[in-house]
């Protein structure tokens, strides 16, 4: 199995088993997918909130130390989320 084909399997995973299970699909709407990447619409009241309840999901740690969701513990671990703007 090569790189991309585990991209695609993390990100089939975490939209399947994660994105729709958490927001259902009235509030979830993907607008762009790339080969290691999403651009995802969703609806919630508190977007940070909802990331630092799944942390370990991602990787935080780019993040400013200050922001409320900065965690190195997932720093440049395979297969985590980011955040491409930082928070």
């Amino acid at each position: 199995m090569t790189i991309l084909d585990n991209s695609k399997l993390i990100m089939q995973d975490y939209w399947y088993n994660h994105l729709i299970p958490t927001y259902g699909h009235e509030k979830l709407k993907l607008l762009y997918t790339d080969t290691d990447s999403f651009i995802i619409e969703f609806k919630t009241d508190d977007t940070f909130k909802d990331f630092k309840n799944n942390n370990e999901q991602y990787d935080f740690s780019e993040y400013p130390k200050d922001h409320e969701c900065y965690d190195a513990s997932n720093k440049k671990k395979i297969g985590k989320f980011k955040d491409e703007v930082n928070g």
